[in-house]
């Protein structure tokens, strides 16, 4: 900790010309993100004095930026994306033909294994339905108690409270019986 707490105070690049694109890219990834939440925290501060609106966020920008520029160049870091760089240079990209032949039968793979999980997931529910495991909608709703009616003097007493729970038995037991599913009592 004491090393990498050394490393940010310095102002050397280590190795300077090798992995210069990796280190470019995600120090500007990490400054954007930073940025984002810079920006945010100023809307956040909205009721507050501008000077500490606009400084606060600023004063962390400005932290978060020399932290992001330290980070990619503590040796470990750094030699870590020099080697995702070099990796990078060996890669053969696909011409623009392959890569629109390649997407297109990954979509059209994708599309047929939806049909086939659809058709299996129709053929089974169909099975399920006719042996009575699987209910319609319907036949749930009709099978599930209705709502009791609640008698009009919970409904227009302010003096009442929403769910009564210290009233007279009659009144609870009214009240039980028209929501049964939350169990209140």
């Amino acid at each position: 900790m004491i090393a990498f707490l050394r490393e940010l105070g310095q102002t050397g690049i280590y190795k300077r010309s090798q992995g210069r694109i990796a280190r470019q890219v995600t120090f500007a990834a990490m400054a954007l993100v930073v940025a984002i939440g810079c920006w945010r925290l100023s809307e956040t501060l909205d009721q507050v004095q501008p000077a500490l609106r606009y400084g606060i966020p600023a004063a962390l920008l400005a932290l978060s930026v020399w932290i992001a520029y330290r980070i990619v160049n503590v040796p470990g870091v750094a030699d870590f994306l020099i080697a995702v760089e070099a990796e990078m240079n060996k890669v053969s990209w696909p011409t623009r033909s392959e890569l629109i032949r390649a997407s297109m039968v990954v979509l059209i793979t994708i599309f047929v294994l939806a049909a086939i999980l659809a058709a299996f997931d129709l053929f089974w529910s169909g099975v399920f339905r006719g042996l009575g495991i699987i209910r319609e909608r319907a036949e749930e709703q009709a099978l599930l108690p209705g709502p009791a009616r609640v008698d009009p003097p919970l409904a227009g007493r302010p003096d009442r409270d929403v769910c009564p729970r210290d009233g007279p038995d009659d009144v609870r037991r009214a009240w039980s019986n028209a929501v049964p599913a939350w169990g209140i009592t």
